[in-house]
């Protein structure tokens, strides 16, 4: 009896797990995206571009939406990693604090 309880549990358990992956492709949210947004991915890409990155940039490398990169972006600066330039234009660019980092060939 218990083996048929343990049995009819995985098995619901690995229904559930299609029918979100297939829920979630159908309302369009792509979670392969968020494989990229690792902190060393972000701190990486930041230390390539010694003029800063802004959300748009991290957007179109990493195909993640706008709210994730910038809460990305956010909790870096939080932890002293990024910090936060606002340009003359309003534009704002996350550079990397620790500028031993820096990419100089670019």
């Amino acid at each position: 009896m218990g083996l048929i309880v343990v049995a009819l549990a995985f098995i619901t358990a690995i229904g559930l797990g299609i029918f979100f992956s297939v829920q979630s492709k159908n309302k369009g949210i792509d979670t392969s995206n968020r494989s990229f947004l690792t902190d060393a991915n972000v701190i990486k890409l930041a230390s390539e571009k010694k003029e800063g990155i802004s959300v748009a940039a991290l957007c179109l490398h990493s195909n993640a939406n706008a709210k994730d990169a910038k809460q990305k972006l956010e909790d870096l600066r939080e932890q002293g990693i990024l910090y936060l330039s606002i340009e003359e234009n309003g534009t704002e660019k996350y550079l990397i604090s620790d500028i031993s980092l820096l990419d100089h060939k670019k």
